[in-house]
């Protein structure tokens, strides 16, 4: 009889915790908080503070835009899944473009590939980012760097360098129009 008592308490106990700790969420089930969010943004950018964040969507997901500003004073958009915190993009198109950004996943880090394309195309880095293109099961770095034109000196060229994100093999080196 005493054990019966004893399973009835327990479980009593139990779904009390669980009551309460749900009344403590202020979010819908299975929301990222714009906080934990903020965190993760953080933390890719290493050494970087916030600027600020929103709520957008990314390729019809909802997503967290967070802004963040690293030592330099440039700016570096992470883009999150709201529902889970997934990775979705990184980009940068403020200069200068001198920072680290680590984006896990056993991906390279932004410096790196950066130092890849520039050998590749030596020019202007004009902005970058990070991303898995539509369809295609890989993560890729796309940079779009201003390389002088060797026929009019005064004039530049525009050019798209690709590198896989996972090996950091080039992936295309395309002249833009």
């Amino acid at each position: 009889m005493h054990i019966k008592h004893l399973w009835l308490w327990i479980g009593s106990l139990g779904l009390t915790i669980g009551v309460l700790a749900s009344c403590d969420s202020q979010l819908p089930p299975n929301q990222f908080s714009q906080a934990d969010a903020e965190e993760i943004a953080i933390r890719i950018v290493p050494g970087s503070t916030l600027l600020h964040a929103y709520d957008s969507s990314y390729r019809r997901t909802d997503a967290w835009y967070l802004v963040v500003s690293p030592p330099n004073g440039s700016q570096v958009v992470v883009v999150l899944q709201k529902t889970t915190g997934e990775l979705l993009r990184i980009f940068g198109n403020v200069p200068p473009f001198d920072y680290e950004v680590e984006p896990g996943l056993l991906l390279l880090p932004y410096s790196i590939t950066r130092d890849t394309a520039l050998r590749l195309r030596p020019g202007i880095l004009h902005r970058w980012e990070l991303q898995r293109p539509p369809l295609i099961p890989r993560w890729e770095y796309d940079f779009i760097i201003d390389v002088p034109d060797t026929v009019h000196q005064d004039s530049l060229r525009r050019w798209l360098v690709a590198i896989d994100a996972e090996t950091g093999f080039p992936i295309s080196l395309t002249q833009l129009p």
